[in-house]
Order: C-alpha cells, then structure tokens, then sequence
C-alpha cells in the first residue's frame, strides 16, 4: 500500500534540511514581494484613515507583530492597514497559487476571470 499524502508531508516536513531550504525561500519571496506590499499598504492607508485597530476587528495579540513587520519598509502603516494588506495578499497569493498548480483547469474553470473577481471583492 503506498504512503498517504498525509504520511508523504509529514515525511518531507521532518527534513530539517528541506525545513531550513524552505524558510530561506519563504523569505526571499516576502522580499521579493514588498513592492506590491508598499503599494497595498498605500492604497489600504489611505480607505482606512483615522481608524482604530478596534474599529478594524484587529486581535490585539496581532497589533503589535504586524506594525513591527510592516515598519522597516512602510514606516506609519498602522496594524489595521497592515493587517488588511496582509489578508489581500494572502488571498491574491492563494489563487495565483491555485492557477499555476492546475486545480482551477482540473476544475474547468477560467483562473484569469477567478483573479479578476477576486481583485474586484479585495477593491469593492
């Protein structure tokens, strides 16, 4: 009987070596995506003006680490605009992630309308 996928991940997430490879990468593509990072943190800064990171539905637990993250590149990007630029891209990230993997044409489905109607609820 062959291995889970399951059995296969935890497999190749117990490498420590393929562990510390894999954080380098996951770095150097936060790197890399700081421009579009700035540019969201803009654009949310200034919908959000004047907003409180009550007001925004921000953890408190969060406020802190996502204002430090956000600091040495968008200094003044509070921890609610920092929070909605995060969520963005995470969910930009996901589907781009999702087209190239194949999942979206495995499903008949055409990525480019998917991403535009997700940009479309990220600006509405």
């Amino acid at each position: 009987m062959s291995p889970s996928i399951r059995e296969r991940y935890r497999a190749q997430v117990r490498d420590e070596a393929k562990q510390a490879a894999l954080a380098q990468l996951a770095q150097r593509i936060v790197e890399a995506a700081w421009p579009a990072m700035k540019v969201l943190l803009a654009i949310i800064g200034e919908q959000s003006l004047g907003e409180s990171t009550h007001e925004a539905g921000l953890p408190q637990p969060l406020a802190a680490p996502l204002a430090a993250w956000a600091q040495p590149h968008s200094p003044g990007a509070g921890p609610a605009t920092t929070l909605r630029a995060v969520l963005a891209w995470s969910r930009l990230h996901g589907i781009v992630s999702l087209e190239i993997a194949g999942n979206f044409a495995s499903m008949g489905l055409d990525a480019e309308q998917l991403f535009e109607i997700q940009l479309a609820t990220l600006t509405a």
